[in-house]
């Protein structure tokens, strides 16, 4: 944490140490110095606030920490936070409690949490608080006036949130056990990325999240650091791109031109078409269907590169195809315009 005379404060394994541009110094004044230091903030009264674990909240608004008590809840675990109004945020061990520098409140499941042992937690560009859990409970939002949580049941990949943060474009990111998601704030969506999209391991790490001065993001996860360009994000593009490359009937070897309107013998009244789902990113992320309109309007999954419909009765159909990325909307349908005519003995002539 940089204070207001750009010193650094940093949360060590063994203690808190400042660091000037020059020199590195440990803080002696801190009570249980070989504590695990999870959090620092400062407020705005200049006071600085840190977090150890299993020894709990100190304050130094001089030159000494005091430890900070709060009635009927302690911090052996906690993160801190301050919002866009100054006030003081922490995960307790009984809930979220907030400091808004003259009072004391709590927040616990009655209040609209999903669980009583919250922990990292960030502020998105609107001011909203977001906050994940010691346990798999999801993410919850807090906008002023209500409690608001995802979890896997609303698209949220994996409910063991890691890390929070938030992006330039005020979307939202959460380092879980499978990865990290994006929630995407125009779509209110999630998207999902893991190893198929150059994210170094499936498991983030705790706290690792950090949005640097041009926009890019960087991810602490199991297996190494992540840097995350924007610029270069597959998601953003367009939608898949559908093509019906060749279609067949009655087994001839040779296709049809695919034309809006085209029609073939009855006798020829199987047929297959080839399809093809082009796009930049793993064909994991990917969904094609497809139906055909006239034989009915059911949508069939596309697991293969074609589709067959044989002894098809003689009327008009539409060949209807559409793609998707991973929790994405579907494309608009790709439409192949074909007749099967009629037979000789159901013509008017012949009847």
């Amino acid at each position: 944490m940089e204070d207001d005379n750009g010193v650094l404060w940093i949360g060590t394994s063994l203690g808190l140490v400042t660091f000037d541009g020059k020199t590195f110094t440990p803080i002696m004044d801190l009570p249980g110095i070989r504590g695990h230091v999870i959090s620092v903030i400062q407020d705005k009264t200049g006071a600085i606030w840190c977090s150890v674990r299993h020894r709990g909240l100190f304050r130094r608004t001089g030159k000494k920490f005091e430890r900070v008590h709060v009635t009927g809840q302690t911090f052996l675990d906690s993160c801190l936070l301050m919002d866009r109004e100054k006030r003081v945020w922490i995960s307790g061990d009984n809930g979220m409690s907030l400091w808004d520098g003259e009072n004391w409140q709590l927040f616990t499941t009655k209040d609209g949490l999903a669980a009583d042992q919250p922990y990292y937690m960030a502020m998105d560009l609107d001011g909203n608080v977001w906050f994940g859990y010691h346990g798999s409970h999801g993410v919850t939002v807090y906008d002023g006036s209500k409690f608001r949580t995802y979890t896997t049941d609303d698209g949220l990949f994996n409910n063991a949130v890691y890390s929070i943060g938030v992006d330039n474009d005020n979307n939202m990111w959460f380092g879980t056990a499978r990865g990290v998601d994006k929630w995407v704030r125009a779509t209110r969506t999630f998207i999902n990325y893991n190893t198929p999209e150059g994210y170094p391991s499936n498991e983030s790490n705790a706290g690792g999240f950090f949005r640097d001065f041009d926009g890019t993001l960087w991810f602490g996860t199991a297996n190494g650091l992540a840097h995350y360009n924007p610029v270069y994000d597959k998601f953003l593009d367009t939608y898949p791109v559908v093509k019906v490359e060749q279609i067949f009937f009655g087994g001839e070897s040779e296709s049809l031109p695919l034309g809006k309107n085209f029609s073939v013998p009855y006798a020829r009244n199987d047929m297959h078409a080839d399809i093809a789902c082009l796009s930049s990113i793993d064909k994991k992320r990917l969904s094609t269907r497809y139906r055909l309109v006239g034989y009915d309007k059911t949508w069939r999954p596309l697991d293969s590169s074609r589709i067959v419909f044989t002894n098809l009765p003689s009327r008009r159909y539409c060949l209807e195809i559409q793609a998707k990325k991973y929790r994405q909307d579907w494309s608009p349908p790709v439409q192949t315009y074909f007749a099967i005519q009629v037979p000789f003995w159901n013509s008017m002539v012949f009847r």
